[in-house]
């Protein structure tokens, strides 16, 4: 009995077994097609990708090619445009630096100021011949302006290579030469020529100091003979011990000061005449500087400044009678109690003339 049964059993798989072995041979055929197709596609996608990486490269390759064939026939400007154009294709930004320096070398030749600009251009480029080429350039072209006597450009191209050569040197010279040369053009010229040659004495350069001196010296002459004296002054001021300066540095400050009183600005005289006190009758000058000063504030009824002031003028012009009637004025405010309480203890303690109220307040 269980013999039949086994059996049975054996039977029944083998027929399950036939029906599901066409469906996955099925599905194993469809999956087989799918990786043939899918491998298919990455093959013409990267064939197509490769042809088109030729394609390119190919193109790229020609106008490499031609930029190269430019470059050594020394069209340095054409091949500098063509390898531009070709980016980071092999070694094309070393070849526009290097088409770049061989143009700017041609040029100099023909026109170093030219040269000397696209050179600077490539300072900041990696390339090992560029800064000789410009430091040599650059102090042929100077060295060019220098020769012309035009100093001015002479010392700003010099200027870019100071540690070059003697190119410090040839500055300090171009300052000293150019100096003279402007002087001698005329008083439009003074002030740069005097800024050129301070330069040079900085430098201890020949005599340039000596001859700073005897401009100062003879600029401080002519401008007070203009009657300018406050820039007589302020030169001859700058002058120690050379010829007659000291004397001068008293006389052109008197000169000044007297000015400066005609032009009613005292304070600023006595800033000038002070120091010079005993100078002529500087002492008289003085006086007449503080009188109008206290004079001005007596009109403007401020007493209690003019009165101190007044008091040290006694004897001078109507001085004295002014200092009694700023005393009386202020004697009588204090009684009336005009004062104000902070000013109160600086007004005089009496009134030594025999000034009514009324008349002190019509002193003239």
């Amino acid at each position: 009995m269980e013999n039949l049964n086994t059996e049975a059993v054996i039977e029944e798989q083998a027929t399950t077994e036939t029906q599901v072995e066409p469906d996955q041979v099925q599905q194993r055929q469809f999956a087989l097609k799918q990786k043939k197709k899918k491998r298919n596609l990455i093959l013409a996608v990267s064939a197509a990708t490769f042809i088109l990486f030729m394609a390119l490269f190919g193109v790229n390759l020609i106008r490499y090619g031609m930029a190269y064939l430019d470059f050594s026939s020394k069209k340095y400007e054409s091949a500098s445009t063509q390898f531009e154009k070709l980016e980071n294709f092999l070694n094309s930004p070393d070849m526009v630096i290097e088409a770049d320096y061989k143009q700017a070398l041609v040029v100099c030749e023909s026109d170093p100021k030219s040269c000397v600009g696209l050179l600077e251009n490539l300072l900041d480029k990696d390339h090992k011949g560029v800064e000789d080429s410009y430091n040599q350039w650059v102090y042929t072209y100077a060295t060019s302006l220098f020769g012309q006597k035009n100093y001015n450009d002479a010392v700003t191209y010099f200027s870019k290579i100071t540690v070059y050569q003697d190119s410090k040197a040839k500055i300090t010279e171009s300052y000293y030469l150019g100096a003279l040369d402007k002087y001698a053009q005329g008083s439009a010229f003074y002030t740069e020529a005097f800024s050129d040659m301070e330069k040079a004495a900085l430098e201890n350069y020949k005599d340039a100091s000596e001859i700073l001196k005897g401009w100062t010296y003879d600029q401080a002459v002519a401008l007070a003979a203009d009657k300018q004296y406050a820039s007589a002054l302020e030169n001859i001021n700058k002058l120690t011990d050379y010829k007659d300066s000291e004397a001068l540095k008293k006389e052109y400050a008197y000169l000044y000061g007297k000015q400066l009183i005609a032009d009613k600005q005292y304070s600023t005289a006595l800033t000038v005449l002070e120091p010079i006190s005993g100078y002529k009758d500087s002492a008289t000058q003085i006086n007449e500087a503080n009188y109008q000063l206290a004079v001005g504030l007596y009109t403007n009824k401020d007493y209690a400044t003019a009165y101190p002031m007044f008091e040290s003028l006694k004897g001078y012009k109507d001085a004295t009678a002014k200092y009694y009637a700023c005393q009386d004025i202020l004697y009588a405010w204090k009684l009336s109690g005009l004062a104000v309480s902070k000013s109160a203890s600086s007004y005089p303690a009496k009134s030594d003339q025999m000034f009514s109220i009324y008349d002190a307040y019509n002193v003239s």
